[in-house]
């Protein structure tokens, strides 16, 4: 009669033996999901971080080089032609064009400061977003066809300069997007920190669209990419001939 409790037990502890194991490589398993997820997601933000700061430094150097070309050399040129055409024995005419260049070798001057501004400011080390979007804003305003307005509400906070990067980038690719397709008079971004988060609005007085007609696979989409990419949440916002927002809530912590 003591065998069969024997069994019992035995059948017992084989029971919750095979039950504990079955739990170990349950768990192992999800744990070997777990990381290769996270992987998968690390791989993911390196090769977005790679993309845009390509994107970034191809663009600034097409825009230092224009700088220099329709800026910086049209200046120096005008200043060189003053300078040439000296005439000494003309005394007041000589002051004048005299003065005229110093005026004009201050503006070039100014023109490359401006330059090694917007350089230093993206670098590929750290980025201070706030500066760069001022400087960004600067440039659009430069072409005259569309005023720009930039707000920042709370106290600054330290944001991760690769995830700082992306934001720029997401900034850049909706004034493209503004510039391209609005028709807008007004480009507004403000910069709130609020509750352990950022919030990023850029928005515009221009035509607008139907949200419901836009297709996947389009600007928005990649803007939207991004945004998770850096744990953060895109909302695009739009009525007909009533302008476009986008909102980027990107918890600080």
């Amino acid at each position: 009669m003591e065998i069969l409790p024997a069994i019992l037990v035995t059948a017992l502890l084989l029971i919750v033996g095979t039950g504990i194991i079955m739990l170990v490589l349950v768990y192992q398993k999800k744990q070997l999901q777990y990381f290769k997820e996270k992987d998968q997601l690390r791989q993911k933000f390196e090769k977005e971080m790679l993309e845009i700061m390509l994107e970034i430094k191809e663009q600034t150097f097409k825009e230092v080089s224009e700088e220099l070309h329709d800026n910086v050399a049209q200046v120096l040129t005008l200043a060189k032609l003053n300078l040439a055409t000296i005439n000494l024995a003309e005394s007041d005419i000589a002051v004048e064009k005299i003065d005229d260049s110093k005026e004009l070798l201050t503006d070039a001057i100014q023109n490359l400061r401006n330059l090694a501004t917007t350089l230093t400011t993206l670098s590929l080390g750290e980025i201070d977003l706030e500066k760069a979007i001022e400087i960004e804003l600067k440039k659009v305003e430069k072409t005259g066809i569309i005023k720009t307005m930039l707000k920042v509400h709370g106290v600054s906070a330290s944001i991760n300069s690769k995830k700082a990067f992306i934001l720029f980038r997401i900034v850049q690719e909706s004034i493209q997007n503004i510039l391209k397709h609005a028709n807008a008079t007004l480009i507004n971004i403000s910069i709130c920190y609020e509750f352990g988060a950022l919030i990023l609005n850029i928005s515009d007085n221009g035509s607008g669209f139907n949200l419901s007609s836009i297709k996947r696979g389009n600007g928005l989409q990649n803007l939207k990419n991004r945004c998770k990419v850096i744990g953060a949440v895109c909302n695009v916002e739009s009525i007909k001939d009533s302008g476009v927002t986008v909102s980027v809530h990107l918890p600080l912590t």
